[in-house]
């Protein structure tokens, strides 16, 4: 799973500049209130790890799988733990940009520490909605076409339920709404914020869990393309790895050698040197 993130990361590389863009549009974003910065920080690092389904199609990586020994299941599994791993480093970056943001914002935060935790959690829920949202149907559909039922979609949700507690919030007798909410929060941390915690761990799980049990039930095809071609029937070594797999086509088998980050696959040949196939 940590190998294919890695694939998935350095086959978007032409991305990789982009990502420092994406702290300057959260603290942008905190000139309205430091409240806003974390949630617009986890919500754009998750939306960059989605240039993996777009590189996926415009790179046709889904040709070169069939070339490595892996699973259409392994790779939901790495690109699943890289969104998480973008998610994660959002939030872990977006706790300063909001405490410098708060320093030219138009509303300052003067309310207690413990009053940012639900604003933390609420990130992490959001997160899970979101991923819950996108990647099973740019999974299904491809980047292409699952980017706006996928993508565009949800920004427009979230762009209306905002709207609509701007609204709210600035109805008459609810100017300090938003604070309420807050102390009520801080109060029942167990309830409120535990609550959230586990809602959105369960949303990831039993999300990943439906994905990746989906992929291996059914033969995943995109474009006609097989992505079950090969099956292992043989590995030995934990660091310096040997395995063995079948195309399950031709009955060719081929010897897969990994040591670090160095690996080859080639055909696996007898003693006559020729390659060795299962009938």
């Amino acid at each position: 799973m940590a190998r294919i993130a890695l694939f998935d990361w350095n086959a978007m590389k032409c991305f990789h500049l982009r990502i420092f863009l994406l702290p300057v549009i959260s603290l942008a974003a905190g000139f309205i209130t430091a409240l806003l910065v974390v949630p617009t920080n986890v919500f754009m690092f998750l939306f960059f790890s989605v240039n993996t389904f777009a590189v996926e199609e415009k790179g046709d990586l889904n040709k070169l799988y069939l070339t490595l020994p892996i699973t259409r299941s392994s790779v939901v599994a790495g690109r699943y733990a890289l969104s998480l791993s973008m998610g994660l480093l959002g939030l872990i970056t977006g706790i300063p940009l909001a405490v410098l943001a708060d320093r030219f914002s138009i509303s300052h935060y003067y309310g207690p520490i413990g009053w940012f935790l639900p604003v933390i959690t609420i990130s992490y829920l959001l997160f899970s909605v979101f991923n819950l949202c996108m990647f099973p149907i740019l999974f299904k559909l491809g980047y292409s076409k699952g980017k706006f039922w996928g993508m565009l979609v949800p920004i427009a949700l979230f762009s209306v339920l905002y709207g609509v507690w701007v609204i709210v919030s600035s109805l008459p007798g609810n100017e300090y709404l938003l604070f309420n909410i807050l102390e009520y929060a801080s109060q029942n941390m167990l309830l409120v914020n535990g609550g959230m915690v586990v809602v959105a761990t369960l949303i990831l799980y039993f999300r990943f869990c439906f994905q990746k049990g989906f992929m291996q039930i059914v033969n995943f095809n995109l474009e006609g393309i097989r992505m079950d071609r090969f099956k292992k029937v043989y590995q030995q070594g934990a660091i310096d790895v040997i395995e063995i797999w079948v195309d399950t086509e031709t009955g060719v088998n081929y010897v897969f050698h990994r040591n670090g980050n160095a690996a080859g696959f080639t055909p696996l040949l007898d003693k006559d040197g020729k390659p060795i196939v299962t009938p």
